[in-house]
Order: structure tokens, then sequence, then C-alpha cells
């Protein structure tokens, strides 16, 4: 880097009456550069006056709000190698001394006494070290307001340029400096030349991805494979470069691989994969960090489809999020068209800082299984499932290969819990064929393990059609399956039902009940467990008078008004005593007021009637 080799040919000069600026955008790297590539530079640099080298001494002016604090950075850094018990010691009163001071006395008076030697020799060994040392400042756009940029430079030049001739370098982003008129003028006095810190070139990236990752051996080995790819592409998403949005990007696709790695075991596969998940993380963590996005939503047009990109852009719409964002990121790069793909979880993840291990394993799965039925179909040979279902038509290899990739995703819950009733059954044909051509998994123990999964994992989404199974060959393993999936079926559609019951007892609280939600609580089947359920009473008749003269009015509308009610609701009796038991129990200890005693005894009479209308005719 050119910028490197002028700050070599500075140092390299025996005197010097002026500093050196490194001048650029914040997030491009700076930092980075001068902690490592400079650094290293600086320490073997054989061609200065110094036989060792320079040292570099670093120091951020963040926050900095007097010249003081200045001297006191320089000083510990600067005696910070040769001393470091003395200096930590110094940190540590300077940094707890307020709490001390109480307990000896004036704190810089114990800092002086108890000190005085040490300080001293640290001095000298910094005064000697003078020569060999390079200070860099920092951050000097972020200095506090109390402390103005005039201040600095006079306090610097005074005590390191002109008196010592000490090498400085100043690092900085001149479009963040508040008074930019004086400060040019300033700056002219202390700054002998400018260096424009661009943004780095390839061989820059990989440098700054290797340093920082290089303890990440997985992440290491995956970029030593796609290096070029991946070097490119972030080259071409990034406007700007910006090392801190390159960390942000880095840093989840490290949390992504590892739970990644959890059940993907193909290198080739995890290869695959983590392109599809880098180019996810960048995209989306690029538009992230840029404010373009802040909640999942605004990327539903691109969730859940491989070739979305191919989409037709109307010119007219490109005012449209959703079409600036496929011109800006797809058609432009072969890599990213041939394995993008936005994964709600991942989307999730970057936006909102939480990854659901469970959806993101459901959905690598899922593109995975897409994949490879694509690949089959486009060798004419269709999925493994299709090829086991028209077993007839291939060879043993064929069938042995498609039997493997089937039980080995059974195992794996990678299918719909429903499925599984299917495909068990259609190895049990097999088996009952002699057909079964792979060792290498026990069908009963695949399928039980596999299915405990995918029934974790499954929400119901419509009426499951269990006539629809079509099971030919049964036994206790298969009808264990069905009756799992008919409880777990009723158990989601209840909590789903519940969920819609309290948002409607809620709204009529909030005096905010929309028609639809009336129209699905008026064909609830459970209304009263649910009731009960929700603790009725504590969360809602405490709440407001108004709220138990509105449901004492709905029972009427739904049960009261029904002739034949009995034929849906009979069940809801055991329910309805219980109810009144917990109203009578809620009247005895009631304090809340003669009008709420009213309206309670109201409502339980309206339960009394319910129940006996929806009793069976003897």
């Amino acid at each position: 880097m050119y910028i490197t080799e002028t700050i070599l040919h500075y140092i390299a000069l025996p005197k010097t009456s002026y500093a050196i600026q490194i001048n650029g955008a914040w997030g491009t790297g700076k930092t980075h550069y001068i902690k490592n590539e400079l650094k290293h530079a600086l320490e073997n640099d054989n061609d200065s006056n110094t036989e060792d080298g320079f040292n570099l001494c670093y120091v951020s002016l963040s926050g900095f709000s007097s010249v003081d604090q200045i001297g006191e950075a320089v000083f510990l850094e600067i005696a910070n190698a040769k001393n470091k018990l003395a200096v930590q010691g110094l940190k540590f009163l300077g940094k707890y001394g307020s709490g001390i001071a109480g307990l000896f006395g004036n704190f810089d008076q114990t800092i002086a006494n108890a000190s005085e030697d040490i300080i001293n020799k640290i001095k000298d060994d910094s005064n000697d070290n003078f020569t060999q040392i390079v200070i860099c400042f920092d951050d000097l756009e972020r200095i506090d307001d109390s402390l103005s940029i005039k201040q600095v430079f006079g306090y610097i030049n005074t005590n390191y340029i002109e008196h010592n001739h000490v090498k400085v370098i100043f690092v900085s982003n001149d479009e963040e400096i508040v008074d930019k008129k004086n400060y040019k003028l300033i700056r002219e006095k202390v700054i002998g030349k400018t260096l424009n810190f661009i943004q780095p070139e390839s061989n820059v990236i990989e440098d700054i991805i290797i340093n920082t990752y290089k303890e990440q051996e997985n992440f290491i080995s995956y970029f030593d494979i796609e290096k070029e790819n991946i070097i490119k592409a972030i080259s071409l998403i990034f406007d700007k470069f910006n090392l801190r949005t390159l960390r942000f990007v880095i840093d989840s696709l490290v949390i992504l691989q590892k739970e990644l790695y959890r059940f993907c075991n193909d290198n080739e596969q995890r290869i695959e994969i983590l392109n599809t998940l880098f180019l996810n993380v960048l995209i989306v963590g690029n538009e992230y960090k840029n404010g373009d996005i802040d909640a999942v939503d605004q990327l539903s047009f691109v969730h859940g489809l491989d070739h979305f990109f191919y989409f037709p852009i109307n010119d007219e719409a490109e005012d449209k999020y959703p079409q600036r964002f496929l011109k800006r990121y797809h058609r432009v790069s072969d890599y990213i068209d041939s394995y993008i793909h936005y994964f709600p979880s991942v989307s999730n993840f970057i936006i909102n800082g939480f990854l659901n291990a469970k959806e993101f394993k459901h959905e690598i799965n899922s593109l995975i299984d897409r994949r490879r039925n694509e690949e089959l179909k486009s060798k004419g040979k269709g999925s493994p499932i299709e090829i086991l279902n028209n077993f007839q038509m291939f060879d043993d290899r064929d069938i042995e290969q498609a039997q493997e990739e089937v039980l080995e995703r059974v195992k794996g819950g990678q299918f719909p819990a429903p499925d599984y009733p299917r495909l068990y059954n259609l190895f049990l044909i097999f088996r009952n064929k002699d057909l079964i051509l792979t060792d290498k998994f026990e069908l009963h123990d695949s399928f039980k393990s596999g299915f405990i999964i995918a029934l974790d994992q499954w929400k119901p989404t419509q009426t499951l059609d269990f006539w629809d199974i079509n099971i030919q060959h049964t036994d206790e393993v298969c009808s264990h399956m069905i009756e799992s999936l008919k409880d777990r079926e009723k158990q989601i559609n209840y909590q789903d039902r519940k969920i819609k019951m309290k948002d409607w007892l809620d709204a009529i609280i909030q005096d905010s009940v929309q028609k639809d939600m009336y129209n699905e609580i008026e064909f609830e089947k459970d209304f009263f467990q649910i009731l009960i359920e929700l603790e009725i009473t504590e969360n809602y008749f405490r709440r407001s008078n108004i709220f138990v003269v509105e449901i004492t009015r709905f029972l009427h509308h739904k049960y009261l008004r029904v002739t034949n009610s009995y034929e849906f609701h009979s069940h809801e009796i055991p329910y309805i005593e219980q109810l009144i038991k917990v109203i009578d129990e809620y009247i005895t200890v009631c304090k809340e007021g003669k009008i709420k005693l009213y309206n309670l005894s109201q409502f339980k009479k309206q339960l009394e009637k319910v129940k006996g209308h929806i009793k069976k005719p003897d």
C-alpha cells in the first residue's frame, strides 16, 4: 500500500518538524490498518536509522476533554512495554483512584508518594525511547466538544513534534470535523502531508479477514476455498468499504456456520450452503447497516424464492423498494445468481439478533432437498421419492441410492411430519417384497427418531385429511404416528384458537373489537374451557364493568338464540359448572362495589340459562 511506503520514508528522515495525516471515511479499516499492517511494517523496518525498527504508540483521542489526558495516555502507552507491572499499577490507580482517595486521603498526593520512584524511572525510559517511537493519534474528529482542535494540535506540536522531533501520525475522518474552516487553517501548520485512505484492494480485504478470524478454523477453511468469490462479492455489494459492516457480516456468518455444522455433515453441501448464507448475510446485512430496512417483513418479497431475480423489473416502479433491491443486487454477478437464497430465519437473525435454530434447520434442509431434486430432474431421473414410487423403472443402484437418501432425511426429521406415515408405508412395501437394498439404516428406529423431530417442528397450516394418507400395510409404528399427528393438530389448533380468544377479550376491554374477531369467536366450540384457562375473573372481570356486561350479552347471542345449540355445545356443560364455582368464589371476596357484584350475579344467571339450554333433551 502506498501509504505504508510514504510513512516509512517519513520516519526515515533524521529530524522532522511536521506530522503525517491519514484521512478516510469511518468504517473503511483505517484503525485495522494502523494496528496490523503499519505496526508490522514499522517494527520490521530496516531502512530507518534504528537497528530494531520503530515501536508504534497508538492513542485514541475519542472522548478526550483536556490536553492533559493526551500526555497521560502517551506516557502510559510508551512506558507500557518495558514497565508493564508498574504501568498496570498506575492505570489501576487512575481508574479506581476516586474510591481509593477516601481511604488514603488526597488522591494526587497518594500517587505521588506511593509511586514517585517508579514514575521517575518510567519517565527516563520513555524519554530514551522517543527516538524509536511513532505516535499515532486516532479519532481526531471524536474529541469532546469542550476540547478544540486548536488545543489538540498545539499541545501535540509543542510537546512532541517541535521539541522532541517525534514522528506523529494523525488518523481522522475530515468529513466529520465540526469546525472545518478553522481546522484547515490550523492543520496546515502541523501536518505536512495528508494521505487519503481509499477502499482496500482485494489483498487488503483478504488480510483483514484472515487476521481477524484466524482462530475460527472452520471459517478460514471455507474462506480459503471460496476466497476469490467472497472478495469479489464484498467489493460488488459495498458501495463504500466499511470495516464495521464487514465485521458484522462475517461475525454473523461464523455463528450461522457453527449452527449449520450441527446437522449438515456433507462437506460439499456445507460449502454450497455457506455460499448461500454468505450472500444472504452480506446483502441483508448491508441493507440493514445502511438503514434501508428495519423489519423482516420488508424482505417478504424475496423470502423462499431462488429465482425471483428473473422477475421483470418495471422501470416505472424503480422508486419502490423491491424494485430497487432487485436491480441493485441481482443480474450483476453469476456467483450471486447461482447461490442466492433468502432465509426468513437469517433475515430475522440479522435484523433482530435472534436465530430460531429449528426454523433455520428446516429452511436449510428444504433448500438442500429442492436443489437435490432439481439436479436429479436435470439428469432425467426425478427426486428420490419419485424414483422409489416408480422403482420398477430403475436399476438396483438407483434404488439403493434413493433409499439411502430418503432414510437419511427421515432419520434427521427433514420431511414434514404428515409425510412420515406415507413414507413408512412405502418402505413396508419394499420390505415385504424383499426390495430394501440398503443396510445403512434400521427402518423402525429411523422413522421413530425422525418422526419425533418432524412432529415437534410441524405447524399445521390446514386441516389434515387422514384418509388421504392411504395406508395399505400398517403396524403399531404407523398407527402411533397417525394418532400423534391427530393429537398434535388438535393441540396446535386449540392453542391458536386460545390466542384468538385472548385477543378478542383484550379488544373488548380496549373497545376495539373488529367484525372478523367476533365472527371467529361466535363459533368457538371450547368457549368456556378457554375462559377458565385465561382466568377471566382475575384478568378481565376486575378491570371493567363494561366487560362483564358485554360477555353476558354475548352468551345470549352465541347460545340462547340458537334453538338446537345442544347439538354443538353440550360438551361444554362441565366447564360451565366449573366457571360458576369460580364466579361464586370471586363474589365472596369481591370488594369492587355493588355495581360489580350486580353485574357478576347477572353473568352467573346467564351461565345457568346457557347450561340448561345446551343440555341434551331426555
